[in-house]
């Protein structure tokens, strides 16, 4: 446990001064952009959670709400075991699945999901039998 926290401190750490960003995920769903910054985007609900900001919002404000300092994002959306394997394999390479609490939970990288163009960024997908999540480099928030 001690060591999942450590690497996602480092990828914290790795994208505190990240320009201001829109939704880089092409799904239709709840997304949330986790910012180490307060901001009050017109549409977005924000949780606190330690020092990151969830800025959560529909696709719609969340494709034209510019988020400065993420540090990742993700997307939740309805869907089936079909659909999981068909996101995962429309990301990119999956590196390795697993079952936790019967989630069932994906994870790998992508040239798709970068800010800047052949940039491999990691991401991470979880099915609950009734919703997918996306996130990107990981799923900071529940899934």
């Amino acid at each position: 446990m001690q060591k999942i926290f450590l690497c996602i401190c480092f990828v914290l750490a790795l994208f505190l001064h990240m320009p201001a960003q829109k939704a880089s995920l092409d799904f239709d769903g709840e997304y949330t952009f986790y910012s180490t910054q307060m901001q009050t985007p017109s549409g977005c609900n924000i949780l606190k959670n330690g020092n990151i900001y969830h800025i959560t919002c529909k696709t719609k404000t969340a494709k034209k709400t510019k988020v400065k300092n993420v540090v990742g994002q993700s997307v939740k959306f309805a869907g089936d075991l079909n659909d999981f394997y068909q996101t995962c394999k429309c990301l990119g390479k999956i590196k390795s699945q697993y079952n936790a609490e019967g989630i069932v939970v994906a994870e790998g990288f992508s040239q798709k999901l970068g800010i800047t163009k052949n940039l491999t960024t990691n991401f991470q997908v979880a099915f609950d039998g009734k919703f997918i999540t996306v996130g990107t480099p990981v799923i900071m928030g529940s899934f």
